[in-house]
């Protein structure tokens, strides 16, 4: 009885941490577009990308996209409203959520492409520095050549 107990227990807290990344990333991708420069949002709203096995949830791609048009929509409208310029003529935003066969490993066959490079091995940080550094050396990225 008890470890059935502890099962659904598990279970029931597993979902709720799935359900919580989920909405860490909703709110992750809707964000991300928000502080790009504003002649490259329509590029970004119109391919978003699911990858990753979180996003494979039954109707994810679908709701999102949902979702994110409403959100634009209102962005739009409230900026309207803002300028008092309800009449003006505005394209409307284009949000297109695209899923793919290797969604599921996507993440994997992106970090396996990076890792296959020349460059990759430029920038990734030793055992030997690890030891020698300590943690604050992963709060520098040479790819960007900016500390975290």
């Amino acid at each position: 009885m008890t470890k059935s107990c502890f099962l659904l227990f598990s279970d029931t807290l597993l979902m709720w941490l799935l359900l919580l990344l989920l909405l860490l990333f909703l709110l992750f991708l809707i964000f991300s577009a928000l502080p790009g420069p504003i002649d490259t949002r329509r590029g970004l709203y119109k391919n978003i990308v699911l990858s990753g096995g979180s996003t494979m949830f039954k109707d994810f791609g679908r709701r999102l996209q949902r979702d994110l048009k409403k959100r634009v929509d209102g962005r739009i409208q409230a900026n309207l409203a803002r300028l008092n310029k309800q009449n003006m003529k505005v394209p409307k935003m284009e949000c297109n959520v695209i899923s793919h066969p290797m969604q599921r490993f996507a993440v994997w066959f992106g970090g396996s492409m990076l890792a296959s490079t020349p460059e990759f091995y430029r920038v990734c940080h030793t055992k030997a520095q690890y030891e020698e550094e300590g943690p604050r050396i992963a709060r520098h990225n040479p790819v960007f050549n900016a500390t975290m």
